[in-house]
């Protein structure tokens, strides 16, 4: 289990108390998001200094602030993503190796 997901794991149940904790590799702060139906909690997970995982109810999000760039990902395909990870793992290390004929394709779900 990666320390993102033993944080996310262990703070499971502080969210709704709007808890914050922080571990040695990554900080976690909890916000009050205001929506019209009600208020929302997300968590926000320092990845690096320039990157941020931020774990709603209903969303998960990757956020790089350098190329102002992110993914919203629903907890179906961030799922679905933590099961493909090792073969993702596999490709970008061929790319950084600079090997031949490197080709990775795989569909999260949805439409």
């Amino acid at each position: 289990m990666s320390t993102i997901d033993a944080s996310i794991n262990d703070n499971c149940d502080s969210v709704g108390n709007a808890a914050t904790t922080s571990s040695a590799t990554t900080k976690t702060t909890t916000t009050s998001v205001a929506a019209t139906a009600g208020t929302t909690e997300a968590m926000t997970f320092s990845l690096s200094a320039q990157r941020q995982l931020i774990v709603g109810r209903n969303s998960i999000v990757v956020r790089d602030e350098t190329t102002r760039k992110f993914v919203n990902l629903s907890p179906q395909r961030w799922a679905k993503l933590r099961e493909v990870r090792n073969d993702v793992d596999v490709a970008v290390e061929r790319l950084l190796k600079k090997d031949e004929n490197v080709f990775y394709r795989r569909h999260l779900g949805g439409t």
